[in-house]
């Protein structure tokens, strides 16, 4: 028969040098400088060299980190209210990165839109505007010839069919004309 199970000790929880930094508040560099100077135990794990999590937080404790405080930065937090100033550099450094890639975007559809403009593909809006104002009055201008050129030949005609016919011709005709006549 067996007795008791015997009480072992736990063992100390151990993270990677980069998930202390996370934890603690500051960076991996830091740590790794703390363990070679012998303020932070290191121990060779899986995956790496990994450090005593309670040992890590009381080095932080000890050089200035408060758990509420999550600071990202070289050597020490530095706190300013409820943010940190690490923290708001973290933002920045986001917001600068995102705002660098819009810039970027633009930069490249502009040079596409400039391109297109040399090609000829594209043409400015004033260009064009007073071009198609001539083709569509010169275009209502002919239809609405239409009735008069054939009014006196449609008088004559009884059947419905026939005047259909000219009516179509006629203004296909004037359509024809209207489409030699503008620009390619």
């Amino acid at each position: 028969m067996s007795g008791p199970p015997e009480e072992s000790t736990p063992r100390p929880r151990r993270v990677s040098v980069k998930g202390a930094a996370r934890l603690i508040g500051y960076s991996p560099q830091t740590v790794r400088n703390w363990i070679r100077a012998g303020e932070l135990e290191a121990h060779q794990g899986k995956g790496g060299i990994k450090v005593e999590v309670a040992q890590a937080t009381a080095l932080g404790k000890q050089r200035g980190f408060e758990p509420a405080d999550k600071p990202r930065g070289r050597g020490r937090p530095v706190t300013t209210g409820t943010t940190t100033t690490s923290d708001a550099a973290i933002t920045a450094g986001e917001q600068y990165q995102a705002s660098r890639a819009r810039k970027e975007a633009a930069l490249a559809s502009k040079h596409e839109l400039e391109l297109e403009i040399r090609r000829g593909q594209l043409v400015s809006v004033d260009e064009i505007k007073p071009l198609w104002f001539a083709a569509v009055r010169t275009a209502r201008s002919r239809l609405l010839g239409v009735p008069e050129r054939v009014a006196a030949e449609l008088a004559a005609i009884d059947e419905p069919q026939a005047v259909r016919v000219i009516l179509e011709e006629s203004i296909r005709d004037a359509l024809e004309s209207l489409a030699d006549e503008l620009p390619q």
